[in-house]
């Protein structure tokens, strides 16, 4: 008699064609977000690597204005590359990510979202790409990049570049890049985002654990009274990761 489908033994049916398409699929899926999605700038060895929400906009910037090349993810050399980018408090992050995401894809139905109330926002996660978790972005290739924190009080984020830069031998000229500065409108939704926000929940906190693990170690590896960048600077990458 006919069959529609091959059987193991036992009488199972034989699902190895479905894994298959199911490790393709996983597999595109890594590509695109480790790559389609990422990117950043070069000048020789030095890396600069993209992390929305986080000054990316204005560095970007500054780097392309000191005729940096931009490079996609899939060009940085890990393990001879000194990759960098700029991290700040996930939480901070976070609000500021949902805000963007509803800001820039759900304008138009923004009351309705925001009359779901603070449970919503605290459960809900993602609103788009700049919501993302650093984890979900780079994968084990966050724990081999140079992390400079955006928000110490101590020093700010360009003294901490300049002195990275000089301890490779190079140096930006700052210029007229100005840092962007959001809308009033915009500010007043990051202020109502980051209230409901406030310090999430349970999913909220399993989703950006390794976000905020990782941000832990960078702030505390930063000391502002070094007089150089081995100084200032103890956090180690894991460059066993290939």
């Amino acid at each position: 008699p006919g069959t529609t489908g091959s059987r193991t033994p036992g009488n199972h049916p034989d699902h190895s064609g479905q894994n298959d398409l199911m490790v393709l699929v996983q597999d595109t899926a890594q590509r695109f977000w480790m790559n389609d999605i990422n990117w950043g700038y070069r000048f020789g060895d030095l890396v600069y690597i993209n992390h929305p929400k986080c000054a990316s906009t204005y560095y970007s910037s500054l780097l392309a204005a000191n005729q940096w090349t931009p490079i996609k993810f899939s060009e940085i050399q890990w393990g001879k590359d000194y990759v960098f980018g700029f991290a700040m408090d996930p939480w901070i992050k976070h609000a500021k990510a949902i805000t963007e995401d509803l800001w820039s894809r759900h304008r138009e139905n923004l009351g309705t979202i925001l009359d779901l109330g603070p449970t919503f926002f605290q459960d809900l996660g993602l609103f788009g790409c700049h919501s993302m978790p650093l984890w979900v972005r780079l994968q084990h290739h966050m724990y081999q990049v140079h992390w400079i924190p955006l928000d110490l009080r101590q020093i700010s984020s360009d003294t901490l570049l300049e002195h990275l830069l000089n301890h490779h031998g190079c140096s930006l000229d700052l210029g007229n890049i100005n840092r962007h500065e959001s809308q009033p409108e915009k500010l007043s939704l990051f202020k109502q985002v980051r209230e409901m926000l406030d310090k999430g929940s349970a999913i909220i906190w399993q989703v950006l654990a390794q976000d905020l693990d990782l941000y832990n170690q960078i702030r505390d590896s930063v000391n502002p009274y070094g007089s150089n960048w081995t100084e200032m600077y103890q956090y180690v990458p894991q460059d066993n990761y290939k």
